[in-house]
């Protein structure tokens, strides 16, 4: 099962109270963290709502007019124009931004084009500005930021990979313009955007609960009064941001730009989950632009031609129409001839489809069909190819720590696990391992495993063996099957996380050294680089601080792997975070709560994640040619030679090598003979001679001369110290 891998966020860090959830702050952290709180709505962050404090969360807090023109005490675009044929035959991606024009007169555009086609036609509205009204909407946008509450800037920090953005032309009291054309334009030109769809809305009207609203506001407004114009977005990312760069980048207040869950909750549309759900958040998205799906059949319907575009919108719709009818996956939308329960089959066996999902949608054939589906489900995992990389992890507590256990270190690997793949519930994210004999019984094709509580012995017997933790723990894997119960499953994790008491040097030495199996065979013990070489993170947990330590061989591009360094300290209690979380009644409340504390307690430790991956960013010529140019190939002519030229240079370094200990031994002789001249010592003047061992190494009795002389050198290298 593939997984998406989230990007690596730069920033620095706001400064936020999380002290009710036991979070105080990021010590010696290299990498920039990001703000969060934990003051969620449902839909995973809280929804932008009408807030006295920010006029800019009002929703639908604008005057409307009963004429189906803008109200005429607002001030007006000097302009408003009309393109045709944008968003019909527009390219699939990377179309040329679009720029207002400041200067154009009333009407001159429309004219032009009702005369070129003999009367209006559909098309992208231009709504141009003036340079001043531009710079009155950016005033607005620094205003509305400075004055955000706490909650709108943890809000602001939520991330995803679908957006919409919705901003009315002009202020409903002060008559400011709040958005303009050059603020849309500047979305179109951002290089992180890889969709964006745009569309003026002029033909809205309000509804009787909108209306009563505006009437609470002091506004006079009834139901079917039109709303004054405004424009809608859809904007799509390969990867995820937060709404806080989207409103940076376009200038406009962070309330305004929606979560494609926030939008589709408020628009009463069915959140797409699991599997192609961001595919299904972005379809429903551009529908709305529209009005085209099951929730706005009673507004005004837009033209297609009226939406600016990245992409073909027509195509783009017809396209998920087909993709998505009925709820089935891409494949099996595009199998309708086949009976259901074969298209399913089908679906799950090529993964369009996970058992979840058909559980969840399709009750009937997961019950009568649940030992096949359970055995195409296993055939699909089976032929994954392995990872390109794994990145293994260990949590422990630091070493002579009075306390090891109860610490929250599994329940941090939990959530390391659900921050590193934020697109997936806890059920599809991660595998938590505990049985002893079985530990891969339940996997399902998991990006993460998280090894909890096991022993060196009781992993080594799990796995089988050491070669068995060796190959489940290769950070450039094999493709590789695990035996259950029954069968095999393929992994296809792409981390490991092992949570132990044991302090990790401790426990990275145990899985290098000798054992004893269960047979009772001995395994000597191999070169510790092995195992320590196999984690660039660890991490020790107390019950109030993490602190993240990294290998040095990661940290120096080295082959010396038997050093840490501490690179972070997060001060939190995993047991307070914990224990707050789960008093949380609402499940939606909850999940976003988790992922706004973990944004902030685990920043540091995500990021470090992402700097570890490999970047696949070149071309295959590249490559070749620089690994060929390092290559040498030698045939035995050149090989006979380069090992006598090598057999050459040992024999000269053996020979200076010799000369230099003969050179100190003759040394050794001449001390010898200055001190048998001197020495009285008996054995020295029985025998008259005595080899200069003896006189260099042998205690000398009291009164020799040559301790005197030796006394008289030390003294006086210690008066000239």
């Amino acid at each position: 099962m593939s997984a998406l891998t989230p990007p690596v966020i730069t920033g620095a860090p706001p400064s936020l109270d999380l002290s009710s959830f036991g979070v105080e702050d990021h010590l010696l952290a290299p990498a920039p963290g990001r703000g969060s709180s934990p003051a969620p709505a449902g839909g995973g962050l809280p929804a932008a709502v009408p807030s006295a404090e920010n006029t800019a969360l009002a929703a639908e807090s604008f005057q409307p007019s009963k004429t189906g023109k803008l109200d005429s005490d607002v001030s007006q675009p000097p302009s408003i124009g009309v393109i045709t044929g944008i968003g019909r035959g527009a390219p699939s991606l990377g179309c040329p931004p679009l720029v207002s024009k400041l200067d154009s007169p009333a009407g001159e555009l429309d004219d032009e084009l009702d005369s070129a086609a003999g009367g209006p036609v559909p098309g992208y509205r231009v709504v141009a500005s003036t340079p001043e009204q531009v710079a009155q909407a950016d005033a607005f946008f620094e205003r509305e930021k400075a004055a955000e509450t706490e909650a709108q800037k943890v809000r602001a920090q939520g991330r995803a990979t679908v957006f919409t953005l919705m901003q009315y032309r002009v202020h409903p009291d002060t008559g400011e313009v709040l958005i303009t054309e050059e603020h849309l334009d500047r979305l179109r030109r951002w290089d992180k955007v890889g969709r964006i769809a745009v569309i003026w809305h002029d033909q809205d009207v309000f509804d009787e609960a909108e209306a009563q609203y505006q009437r609470s506001k002091g506004r006079s407004v009834s139901a079917g009064d039109l709303k004054p114009l405004h424009a809608h977005v859809v904007l799509w990312f390969e990867q995820k941001v937060s709404i806080r760069a989207i409103s940076d980048v376009a200038r406009i207040p962070s309330a305004r730009i929606k979560m494609s869950n926030e939008e589709l909750e408020s628009a009463g549309e069915d959140v797409p989950v699991g599997r192609n759900a961001r595919e299904r958040a972005h379809y429903l998205c551009v529908q709305y632009l529209l009005h085209e799906g099951k929730s706005q059949q009673d507004k005004h319907r837009y033209d297609r031609r009226e939406v600016w575009a990245t992409f073909d919108v027509a195509a783009y719709l017809g396209e998920m129409a087909l993709r998505f009818k009925g709820g089935q996956s891409a494949k099996a939308g595009q199998r309708a001839s086949l009976k259901k329960r074969d298209a399913i089959r089908e679906a799950v066996m090529l993964g369009d489809m996970t058992m979840k999902e058909v559980r969840e949608t399709e009750r009937t054939i997961y019950i009568q069909d649940l030992e096949k589906l359970q055995k195409l489900r296993q055939d699909f995992l089976l032929h994954q190819p392995a990872p390109r990389h794994r990145t293994n992890y260990y949590i422990g507590s630091p070493a002579g720590a009075q306390r090891k256990g109860r610490t929250g270190k599994t329940q941090l690997a939990k959530l390391f696990a659900r921050m590193l793949y934020p697109d997936l519930d806890a059920e599809e994210c991660y595998h938590v391992a505990t049985d002893a004999r079985v530990p891969l019984q339940n996997y399902k094709g998991q990006p993460v495993i998280i090894w909890d509580d096991y022993s060196v012995p009781g992993l080594l017997a799990a796995l089988g063996s050491r070669e068995g933790v060796w190959q489940v723990f290769d950070d450039h894997p094999s493709a590789s099957d695990a035996n259950i119960k029954y069968g095999s499953v393929r992994l296809v994790h792409v981390v490991n996380i092992i949570a132990k008491t044991t302090p990790y040097a401790e426990y990275l030495d145990g899985l290098a050294g000798k054992y004893t199996d269960a047979s009772g065979n001995v395994h000597e013990a191999e070169d510790r680089n092995q195992s320590w070489g196999r984690f660039p993170v660890v991490f020790e947990v107390t019950t109030d601080s993490i602190e993240m330590l990294l290998n040095r061989g990661f940290a120096d591009d080295t082959d010396d792997f038997l050093a840490y360094q501490k690179v972070a300290r997060m001060r939190a209690s995993m047991k307070t975070v914990c224990s707050a979380l789960d008093s949380i009644e609402s499940e939606e409340e909850r999940e976003a709560a988790t992922f706004s504390v973990g944004e902030v307690l685990l920043r540091p430790i995500i990021d470090q994640h992402h700097a570890l991956q490999p970047v696949a960013n070149r071309v295959g010529a590249d490559i070749v040619g620089e690994l060929l140019a390092g290559i040498e190939v030698l045939d035995a002519e050149a090989l006979e030679q380069v090992d006598a030229a090598a057999a050459e240079e040992a024999a000269a370094r053996d020979h200076e090598v010799q000369l230099a200990e003969q050179l100190a031994e003759l040394e050794d002789i001449a001390e010898a003979n200055r001190l048998a001249q001197i020495c009285t010592c008996p054995h020295n003047r029985r025998t008259g001679s005595i080899s200069y061992r003896d006189v260099l190494y042998r205690s000398h009795e009291g009164g020799c001369p040559v301790l005197v002389a030796r006394e008289s050198e030390l003294r006086e290298q210690l008066a000239a110290v």
